[in-house]
Order: C-alpha cells, then sequence, then structure tokens
C-alpha cells in the first residue's frame, strides 16, 4: 500500500516540474550538450530507473538507486570545462546527506559540495569555479526507504557565476558567500550597516534564500528583488536576534522571477559591529519557506528534546489509544506525548528544575510498557537522572460518539532531598503523525482558555484539551524563532493574558504561520517519596458529556483495564513465552482499535479506510481468537457492496464509498479474498445462512474472475510479446501485489483467484448448487492449469531458478510466493524442488541480513514467510525466522509492528501505520499456525505444527475454547527435557472426516522411543508425527 501513495506523489511532482520554468537546465556556453554525456551508476532499482534518466532532459525520466543509502552516479562530460555549480531535481526518494565530487581523469577526485541537510525536491548549488571532465555524486543516507532517485542532474559554467558586489560595508572573500561551504567567510568591516548585491545574470525563479552565519550575525536582514537592477521590490524583512541562536536563517519570498537580490544587514549581534556570512544559497520555487519548514528549521538548531523529535527527522514511534468501534483515536508516542485525535495538536510535558529542562526524549533512563504487558493502556516512564521520575499513562472512555481520552502525568521523587521545580505540559502545533506519514503539523492560529469546566483551552475554536487538574499559571505564545520552547529556555516569547491565575486568556495568530503554543505550569516541592500527579482530557468529538473529573481517573483506568481484559480472553490461548502470548493478544486489541464501525482497517491515520485485501487476512486472524460478530458484521456490510457485475471493490472508504484514487479497477486479488472471507467465516462457525445470504455476490465475483481471464485469452494480449504464451489464461495485469507501481501479471492474484474457486466450490455443495459446483469446478481447473502453466514459461524465459511473483519481469519475491501455502493452499501447482529453492534462499539472506553490518530495511510482512518455511518442513528455520522478525516491534513492549522497518531504528521515514493491524493479523497467523494449522484441502488438523521447544517448556501450550475449522480445541501440550517426553492432552467435537496429525518437536528427530495413546487405538506413528482419528485422547512420547 505505500507504494500507492508514492506513485500519487510522484505524479504531481511531475505535474509541478513541468510548471517549473527550466532555467537552470538550459544550456550554457562551455557545458557540452547532455545527449553527449556518458553516465553511469552503481545500481538501478530496475530498467525502467535507469542512469543516464538523470541527465536526459526530460522530467518525466528519473535514475533511482537500489534502496542502499551509500550509491553514486557518474557523469563524464567528454572533455574538462569550467564547473561553477550544479542543480539537482530530486523525486521522492531524495538523499539528506551526499557529496559531489569533480576529477580531471577518474582518478584523482576532489570534494567541491558537501550536503549534510539535504530536503529533497531542488537544491541549486554553486561553488567556485573549478576545472573537471568528471562529475560524481556520492549519495550517502537516504531520506527515506527507498533508493536515490534524481529527475535531472544539471551543470552549471561560467555563464552561471554570481556576480556578487558589496555596496556598503566592505569587508574581504566576498567569493566565500556563494562558493558551497560554510567554512570560508566573507567578514565584512566593524560597521552597522552592510549592503550586498547580487546579479544572478539571468533571470531564475526562487522563494527566498538561505543564509548561514559566521561568528557575527545581524540582528536584522530586510530583501529586495528585481529583474533590472532599477525597479526594486521589498520583498522580506527579518529579525533574528529574538530567540535565534545565529546559525543559519531563511530570507523568504513567495516564489518569483528575479535577477538581481538585495540584502541590508543591520543590528549586529556583536558590540563591536561587523557581520559575517558562510553561505548564501538559494532556494527553488517548489521550497517556499512554509510554516512546517520554518518550525522544523528552529526545531533542528534547539537543543533536542524541546520540539518533537520527529521536526529533526528522528523516527518516533506511537501507539493508540481508544475504543473499539470508534471513528476517533487518539495517538499516544514512545515519550509520553499525546495527539488527542485524526491531524490534531500534541500534548507534550516537561519537567524544570532551575534551569534544567527535562524531557522524556533526552531521559536518562526510559521505558514503555503496556497494562499487564498486554493491553492497550499504554505507560511510558522516564527518569531526570538524579532522583525525579515520570510515569504518563492514557486511556479512553465513555460511549463512541462521546469518547474522551484521559492522560495522567505523574512526578515522583525518589531521592533523599526536598525537590522544587516545575511541572510544565505543552500543546504545540505538531501532530505526533510525522510529515514522511502525511503529518506534520497542526496549524493553531488561535488559543482561547477558559477557566470553566476545567481548564478549558479552545484551540481554533474548538474544545481540544481540559486540565482537569488546575494549573497554577497559563502561557499562550506568539511565534518568534521558536514557540513556548523560547519560554521553557527563558528566551524571549509573545505571551497572552494576565499571569493571575484564573484569568481569561486568549491568543491570535500575529505571524501568519498557524505555530502558536502554550503551556500550563504546575509548581511543585516534594519531599522524599512525594509525588504530583497531573490529569488532563481530550475529547474525541465536539462534545464533553462524558467527561469526568481528575479524582475519577483511577477509576476509569480500572474499568478500562477490566473491559479490555474480559475481551481479550474470550478464548484459553497460553505458552510458555510470555513476550509471544502478550504480542498475539495485543494485535487483536489494535485491530478492535483501528476498526472503525463494522469496517475492519489496517491502521488509524495514513490508512484510516478499508482494503478487501486487509479485511479478508484480518477476519481470519479475528476469528482464530473468537471474535466472529466483528467479522459477520464487516462482510455483511462489503458484500453489499460489491458490484452487480461481480466486480469487488478493492478499496472502500469507511462511508462505504469506493476508493476513487490511482489504482481503483486495476487490483484483482480482492475477487479471490471476498469468496475466502465468506467461507472463512462459514468453516468457523458453520452459518449456512451467512452462506445462503451471499452466495449471488459470491456467484458474481466468480463470474468476473472468468471476465478477467477471457482478457488473457484473447490472442490480442499476448501474441506479439516474447515467450507472450505465458501469460495466457491468467488474471491481467495489476497493482495489488506490494512492490508494483506499473500493473503487472501477478501470481499473488491467481494464487488468491485458485482459492476463490476452491471456496466457491465448497459453497455452491454445501447449498446443494450442484449445476455451479460443477461449473466452478470446471473453471477452476483451467484457470489452475493456466497459472501453472504460466510459472513454468516465465521460469523458462527467464531462466529463472526461483519461483517468479510475476510473469512480467520474474521479479523474485518470497514473501508473496508464501500465500500460496497458507492461506491459499495453492501449492501443489509449483515446482517443488524450485520452490524449496526459492525458501532455502529467502531464509539465507535474512539470516545473513541479521548478521551483518550492512544498513537494511523490511517490511514485516516477511512474518508470512515463516509458515511458509514450517510446511516445507523447515521448521527449525521458520522458528528461528520468528525470532528474527519479533525483534522488529517498535517499541518491543507496545508489541506493535509497523509496516517498514529498518536497522536504523531512528531513520524518519514512512513505515506505514503503527500499530499496522495487517501485518499484526499476519503475525498471529504464522504463531498460531506454528502451534494449530489446518489443511483444507485434506481436512487435516496438524498440531504442533512447527511448535519449538521453547513454547512448550514450564507451563507449556494451554488453549481451552480455542476456534478452529473442526470446532474449538481443548489442547494440553510440554515438554519435559529431563525426561525426554512430550504429553499432549486433546479434546475436541466430533468431526466428520476430519483427521488429526501431532508433529513431533521441531528439536527431535526421527520416531519416539515410546509412544502411548490414551483414548485411540488406530494412531499411526511415522518419523515426523502421529496420525489420529479420534477427537480427545491423551499421547505421550519419549525420546
Amino acid at each position: 500500500m505505500t507504494f500507492y501513495k508514492r506513485r500519487v506523489l510522484t505524479l504531481l511532482l511531475i505535474l509541478v516540474l513541468l510548471m517549473v520554468p527550466a532555467t537552470a537546465a538550459l544550456a550554457t556556453s562551455n557545458i557540452p550538450a547532455k545527449d553527449t554525456w556518458r553516465v553511469t551508476a552503481s545500481s538501478i532499482q530496475s530498467d525502467e530507473f535507469k542512469p543516464g534518466f538523470l541527465a536526459d532532459g526530460n522530467m518525466e525520466t528519473r535514475w533511482s538507486s537500489q534502496a542502499k543509502d551509500e550509491e553514486w552516479a557518474l557523469i563524464d562530460l567528454g572533455k574538462v570545462v569550467e564547473i561553477t555549480g550544479f542543480t539537482l531535481h530530486w523525486e521522492n526518494g531524495y538523499s539528506n546527506k551526499y557529496n559531489i565530487l569533480v576529477s580531471t581523469d577518474a582518478q584523482v577526485w576532489t570534494t567541491v559540495y558537501i550536503n549534510d541537510e539535504g530536503d529533497g525536491q531542488m537544491d541549486d548549488i554553486f561553488i567556485r569555479p573549478v576545472s573537471a571532465r568528471y562529475v560524481r555524486l556520492d549519495t550517502r543516507e537516504r531520506a527515506t526507504s527507498w533508493g536515490n532517485s534524481l529527475w535531472e542532474f544539471d551543470i552549471k559554467g561560467t555563464d552561471d557565476i554570481v556576480d556578487i558586489s558589496v555596496i556598503a560595508g566592505g569587508g574581504v572573500n566576498t567569493t566565500a558567500l556563494m562558493d558551497g561551504r560554510k567554512d570560508t567567510v566573507w567578514k565584512s568591516e566593524a560597521v552597522d550597516r552592510a549592503e550586498l548585491l547580487l546579479d544572478l545574470r539571468r533571470s531564475r525563479s526562487i522563494s527566498g534564500l538561505r543564509i548561514d552565519w559566521g561568528e557575527q550575525y545581524a540582528g536584522s536582514v530586510d530583501m529586495a528583488i528585481s529583474l533590472d537592477g532599477k525597479e526594486w521590490r521589498e520583498v522580506s524583512s527579518i529579525s533574528v536576534a529574538e530567540g535565534s541562536q545565529g546559525q543559519s536563517d531563511f530570507v523568504p519570498n513567495d516564489p518569483t522571477d528575479v535577477r538581481y537580490i538585495r540584502l541590508v544587514l543591520t543590528n549586529p549581534v556583536k558590540p563591536e559591529g561587523g557581520f559575517a556570512i558562510g553561505d548564501i544559497s538559494l532556494r527553488g520555487p517548489m521550497e517556499v519557506f512554509s510554516p512546517f519548514i520554518r518550525y522544523q528549521f528552529d526545531a533542528r538548531r534547539a537543543p533536542f528534546g524541546d520540539y518533537p523529535p520527529h521536526l529533526r527527522g528522528y523516527q518516533t514511534y506511537w501507539t493508540l489509544v481508544g475504543l473499539p468501534m470508534d471513528t476517533e483515536e487518539s495517538l499516544f508516542d514512545e515519550f509520553g506525548n499525546l495527539e488527542s485525535r485524526r491531524d490534531g495538536a500534541m500534548l507534550m510535558p516537561y519537567v524544570k528544575e532551575g534551569d534544567q529542562l527535562y524531557s522524556a526524549a533526552v531521559a536518562a533512563n526510559i521505558q514503555q510498557d503496556l497494562q499487564d504487558g498486554y493491553l492497550p493502556v499504554p505507560i511510558v516512564r522516564w527518569e531526570t537522572g538524579n532522583g525525579l521520575h515520570f510515569r504518563s499513562e492514557a486511556i479512553t472512555t465513555g460511549p463512541i460518539d462521546a469518547s474522551m481520552t484521559y492522560v495522567r502525568h505523574t512526578l515522583a521523587n525518589r531521592s533523599d532531598t526536598v525537590r522544587k521545580g516545575e511541572l510544565i505540559v505543552t500543546v504545540r502545533p505538531a501532530q505526533i503523525n510525522p510529515k514522511w506519514q502525511h503529518g506534520g503539523l497542526s496549524p493553531i492560529t488561535s488559543i482561547r482558555y477558559v477557566h470553566d469546566t476545567g481548564k478549558q483551552v479552545m484551540i481554533n475554536d474548538k474544545i481540544t484539551y481540559l486540565a482537569l487538574t488546575p494549573a497554577d499559571s497559563f502561557l499562550a505564545s506568539q511565534y518568534a524563532h521558536g514557540d513556548i520552547a523560547n519560554h521553557l529556555r527563558g528566551r524571549f516569547v509573545v505571551s497572552a493574558g494576565a499571569d493571575r491565575k484564573g484569568d481569561t486568556k486568549s491568543i491570535e495568530d500575529q505571524t501568519g504561520t498557524g505555530l502558536l503554543s502554550g503551556a500550563w505550569t504546575y509548581v511543585f516541592e516534594l519531599q522524599p517519596g512525594e509525588s504530583k500527579e497531573v490529569v488532563f482530557a481530550a475529547p474525541l468529538h465536539d462534545t464533553l458529556s462524558n467527561l469526568k473529573p481528575a479524582e475519577d481517573f483511577e477509576k476509569l483506568r480500572l474499568e478500562y483495564v477490566t473491559f479490555w481484559t474480559d475481551k481479550l480472553n474470550r478464548v484459553g490461548f497460553d505458552l510458555a513465552n510470555k513476550a509471544v502470548v502478550n504480542t498475539v493478544k495485543s494485535q487483536i486489541a489494535y485491530i478492535l482499535l483501528n476498526n472503525d464501525g463494522v469496517v475492519i482497517q489496517p491502521g488509524a491515520r495514513s490508512y484510516n479506510r478499508t482494503w478487501m485485501r486487509d479485511g479478508a487476512i484480518i477476519s481470519a486472524t479475528l476469528m482464530r481468537l473468537g471474535f466472529f460478530e466483528e467479522v459477520r458484521d464487516f462482510l455483511n456490510w462489503y458484500a453489499e457492496r460489491v458490484e452487480p457485475d461481480g466486480l469487488v471493490p478493492p478499496i472502500l472508504f469507511t462511508s462505504g464509498e469506493v476508493y476513487d484514487g490511482w489504482g481503483r479497477n486495476i487490483e484483482w486479488d480482492s475477487q479471490g479474498q471476498f469468496i475466502y472471507a465468506i467461507m472463512e467465516y462459514y468453516r468457523f462457525t458453520s452459518d449456512r445462512e451467512f452462506l445462503e445470504k451471499h452466495f449471488d455476490a459470491v456467484h458474481r465475483a466468480m463470474k468476473y474472475i472468468v471476465t478477467l481471464r477471457e482478457r488473457t485469452l484473447d490472442p490480442k494480449h499476448y501474441e506479439n510479446l516474447e515467450a507472450g504464451e505465458r501469460l495466457k489464461g491468467i488474471l491481467p495485469p495489476s497493482i495489488s501485489h506490494e512492490g508494483f507501481i506499473t500493473p503487472m501479471h501477478s501470481y499473488w492474484d491467481d494464487f488468491w483467484a485458485m482459492r476463490g474457486w476452491a471456496d466457491g466450490i465448497e459453497m455452491a455443495e454445501i447449498l446443494g448448487r450442484k449445476f455451479l459446483a460443477d461449473w466452478a469446478r470446471t473453471e477452476g481447473k483451467k484457470f489452475s492449469r493456466s497459472v501453472k502453466e504460466s510459472i513454468a514459461k516465465t521460469m523458462a524465459w527467464k531462466s529463472l531458478d526461483y519461483i517468479p511473483v510475476d510473469a512480467d519481469k520474474g521479479t523474485p519475491d518470497p514473501t508473496s510466493i508464501a500465500i500460496a501455502m497458507f492461506p491459499t493452499e495453492a501449492w501443489h501447482i509449483l515446482p517443488a524442488d524450485v520452490l524449496d529453492r526459492t525458501f532455502r534462499n529467502y531464509y539465507q539472506l535474512v539470516k545473513e541480513r541479521d548478521a551483518g553490518s550492512t544498513p537494511y530495511s523490511y517490511t514485516p510482512y516477511e512474518v508470512r514467510n515463516i509458515l511458509a518455511l514450517a510446511t516445507l518442513g523447515y521448521r527449525k528455520e521458520a522458528f528461528h525466522l520468528h525470532e528474527i522478525l519479533f525483534k522488529g516491534r517498535r517499541p518491543a513492549n507496545w508489541n506493535e509492528f509497523a509496516e517498514v522497518v529498518l536497522s536504523d531504528s531512528r531513520k524518519g521515514v514512512y513505515i506505514g501505520d503503527m500499530p499496522h493491524t495487517w501485518v499484526g493479523a499476519g503475525y498471529v497467523n504464522s504463531v498460531r499456525g506454528l502451534i494449530v494449522m489446518e489443511e483444507d484441502n485434506s481436512k487435516t488438523l496438524n498440531l504442533l505444527f512447527g511448535t519449538p521447544r521453547e513454547w512448550l517448556e514450564g507451563d507449556g501450550i494451554a488453549l481451552s475454547n480455542f476456534p478452529t475449522h473442526f470446532g474449538n480445541l481443548m489442547m494440553q501440550a510440554n515438554w519435559d527435557d529431563k525426561d525426554q517426553r512430550l504429553s499432549l492432552d486433546v479434546d475436541m467435537p466430533k468431526y466428520e472426516d476430519r483427521k488429526i496429525y501431532v508433529r513431533w518437536p521441531i528439536h527431535k528427530k526421527g520416531k519416539p522411543k515410546q509412544v502411548a495413546v490414551e483414548g485411540d487405538d488406530s494412531y499411526r506413528v511415522d518419523d515426523h508425527g502421529i496420525w489420529l482419528a479420534g477427537n480427545k485422547f491423551t499421547l505421550m512420547a519419549k525420546w
């Protein structure tokens, strides 16, 4: 799903780039034409993104490297020329750290530009003139999880040199003003005013400039622009001194064409006067100094922890607080910060003692937990390092149309001295959801502080936060080179209202930035052992009808804990590794929290809509742990939206409307997934009435699979293509496989369609629709045969030694092939030796990735491969893979998965959503499958399918009221290492034609020396396990 968003962003960026005057790309007198350049690169993402595309003059083509940090692109100009700069047009996959080097012989290289603060879009770079034939871009760190990607790379020549004049102020080394280096500095004379004139030599479109200061910076900067050097227009005036660190400043203007720039520097900050500038750089027309960039800019030069860390590109993790079926949820991050509802402003706590300011982001020790290890009651604990301990916890209560989130902050003195200071809770114009997650700012244009029902704060005229514990004071702040953080640090701040406790305080944005902020202050004086707590409330809907006082927090918390304890323990599920048990149970809670009403969603922010792809798997997960009503209601809702021709909409908005964004009607996996989900509900519930109700929609969905297949049976679809017969009779191109931007013939879709045919046949037989069952059997066989032949032909065409995931390029992706084993059970059509090799090679790569020091990223969708390996007989490897992927929880004690995991856990890149419950559902299915695994084709219930010894030791595995396709299971399984004995007790309903196969523990090889079965005389033992026909028995096996 992440790739759909990337595609939309890419298309929008192309449109913007096409509207930008390509002045920087104009050929200059001494730089050879681009069609004579020779471009090579360290790697390419695929053939669609060749190195030459970064220098072909076409803003619709691009170079993209593999998804690695350290990559390079090399340009050979063909001869030595004088180079004066570069213009880089980045795609979404930009580098935030890179170098540019030049050489005359490709042997000896000189670094001419270093960027450690890349922000993508366009980098307009000027350097001191240098002679070179070769130019090399060395990327050092990606800003995203994708590769390094450029639309175009332009090289400046002698016609692009900026003429710089010092009109007033004198000084030396004017060439240092625009040479791309901060360590070379222009210094004026000891004056109170200096004036600089920049002649860009021709008209350029800019949105301002950046000044990197030397040791002496200006208190004020005024900028004027002109096209002819005669008529001037004042466009910007900034005051630098108030709150500035004197490191660097932006001088913004609206995007405009300009040739001449005049800068007037006044109010030197040092008493001796004078100014010093390290470098001046231009900002392109798309790099407008927006409020977010302003906020980010100031946050990055403030001490870490003063601002939301994601403003510094620091990946912060979060979880959900809310109620099942509610349409709003709060985010609570790993530092104890709260985002009350979608797009809402953030609540952030601090502790201040004297001049020392403490926050969780810079805590001496910090820990995240869930109540009882698995309930969705998040807790954050941190310490200041000198005896003060801080605890934050959040809950949501009330009816779902009037729900309230409460957060309690507790400060405890565990030192042996009296402690005095301030507990400060701030409200900030930022979301917890960061910019790279389509979040970022939460603009605050007005703050009204009203002392009525608690200390109510109206943000943008909406009820947002209430300080249920009365504060000693409240302060609202305008934005002036920083927000309320300036006040916390004792720097300049614009406040609102009187200081007297209880006064109404209001503030309106005077800067046009939407960056207002505020702070409640609680003075403390704590004796050793004493604590102070403050409680805040946030309505999730525009009502206070469910508001409770601060003293009710503990009662509400206990009620919330009881609610979730009862809900998550409706089936008995336990094993020796409690962290695994807790993680499984937490996924169910997160699934229920992500749902809006009856609609199953994989996320609450980025993925706040529904996919049949996610819904089918999440439904299967819910039913495996006893949640049937939620699945029934969702499938009833979705079935109503199957179209008359049988198309199952792959994506729906929670309103029920069909998703109309990019990708609509080019995803075909939903056909089989819908049929599977309907039948899966029946397998667990035996609800024939439900099956009858939806069989017409299922029948239409099957007929639409036939319609889709007819497209590829048409010779026009394949006859003019190399090895075109490989495309015959399978589903047409789609983007449903995660990874495809361009539609492909995806075997992912085909495996799901095979499952759809199998389940449609069974459904028709159960309902006595013999004619339709025979029709479906015939169509299903034809389709399966076509898929089998297609895979064989694609492998032969590409000379592949693995199972490909598509018929177009033969792409390797075992994680998608894994569904051929679970849940589609389509793996019988695959060549066994090649399938085996595919997953052995995958496992080897994962081991190397885990053990190596090379930076990596992966998606936890890989949990699917756990059952794939176990199915192929690699049960030890399956468990090892589980252990590797289990380390990808962020934070570990919150038991949650994102959609993307990076080796650098603090790299700010798109991670899908958190908690991502399609990933979480896949994890639950894999853990459950290692213990209990159905094979529907053979009506076999596998017990201890891939169970490791670590889960059987001690109290072992205990299941009660545990749903399976063959009835609820009661099971107790234990391993005694001293006696080398497996003990197993099983009790479940009788089921016609069902077989039970108990596999021996994965750490034992061969038959046991002794086997005893009480309650089943018809057992049969082999090297891998024991076959049983009964429904109630006790097994003892000893080695």
